[in-house]
């Protein structure tokens, strides 16, 4: 198997990894305000990515952001529940941060 440093392009492998991924994906700056979301996210919050991107991460997702691995129930835009896990990776890149 290839390393991913041996893959024609690096950034277009990690963009498909992103774009497809299953989970929702959420680039965030030390100003909580959302750079980047992925087609999950969107799903999750049922939001488009232009409403999303900019506006404040508290705004859309309202549970404490920190290292661990935390399950909540999600209230859904459809109006149903169900349980979600989360974790922050901090320091991703400088002054950055990923919501998983």
């Amino acid at each position: 198997m290839e390393g991913v440093n041996q893959l024609p392009s690096q950034q277009l492998f990690f963009q498909a990894v992103f774009e497809r991924s299953n989970e929702a994906i959420v680039i965030i700056d030390f100003s909580d305000r959302l750079v980047e979301v992925n087609p999950a996210t969107c799903n999750l919050f049922g939001a488009t990515k232009n409403e999303l991107i900019g506006d404040l991460i508290s705004n859309w997702f309202d549970f404490p952001l920190d290292n661990e691995i935390t399950e909540v129930q999600w209230q859904q835009a459809d109006g149903n529940s169900k349980t979600i896990e989360y974790s922050l990776v901090k320091d991703l890149l400088p002054n950055y941060r990923i919501l998983v």
